[in-house]
């Protein structure tokens, strides 16, 4: 008999109530959400190639002529509360900086929304570029994201209306979200560019992929 018909019965018996006791029934355990859809076979693809690859913390220098048609993109990350920038930020900065120096006839994508004190994540980020000695003209803006997904979709944008003879992408963000990263923006452009993700900091990423980090990676897809 179900605990709670039992506390009902005993209840009544306790009170002499002569009423009859309704028979409660526990309730249904809820059903199981159902499984993901599939993600399609080409997305598939692009998300195995990427977490098979192997990604050196080495800056590329590219030769002069090919520097104008490769485009330095840089992830943003949460300002502080005064528009401040974070650590996690400021070194995914550091490499942007010396990409730039490597490869001076590249632009520069910066990308972010999110402004803290009316300063948006790009904004700050060109800010910092401009004050260590990046021309100001090289760096564009992408400053109206929120996600990663929205960097990649925004970013296709701005590549389409302002660069449209780049063809090739440097991409730079923290070790951890660098696949993520990558796997949007392949997805985002349809692999128009050819990629190369340039983690910051100075170690590389390697094969596994944390178990976590591949679902993050589905879940992104999933919404794109």
């Amino acid at each position: 008999m179900p605990r709670k018909t039992i506390m009902a019965l005993c209840l009544a018996l306790a009170c002499g109530s002569t009423a009859t006791v309704a028979w409660a029934e526990d309730p249904k355990p809820s059903e199981a959400p159902p499984p993901p859809a599939p993600l399609p076979e080409g997305i598939v693809r692009v998300l195995d190639e990427v977490s098979g690859q192997h990604f050196s913390a080495v800056i590329p220098q590219l030769a002069p002529e090919a520097q104008p048609q490769s485009a330095i993109v840089t992830f943003g990350a949460a300002l502080g509360e005064n528009g401040e920038i974070p650590p996690v930020l400021e070194e995914r900065l550091v490499k942007t900086q010396q990409a730039a120096e490597l490869n001076p006839y590249a632009p520069i994508v910066v990308t972010g929304g999110k402004p803290k004190k009316e300063l948006t994540e790009a904004q700050a980020m060109k800010n910092w570029l401009v004050d260590r000695g990046v021309a100001p003209e090289r760096i564009l803006l992408e400053d109206r994201s929120v996600s990663t997904v929205s960097n990649a979709k925004n970013l296709k944008v701005v590549l389409n209306d302002q660069l449209p003879n780049v063809q090739e992408l440097m991409l730079i963000t923290s070790p951890n979200h660098l696949r993520r990263a990558t796997v949007d923006t392949r997805v985002a452009t349809e692999s128009r560019y050819r990629t190369i993700s340039i983690p910051a900091g100075a170690a590389d990423v390697a094969p596994p992929v944390p178990v976590g980090e591949r679902t993050g990676m589905e879940k992104d897809l999933r919404s794109m």
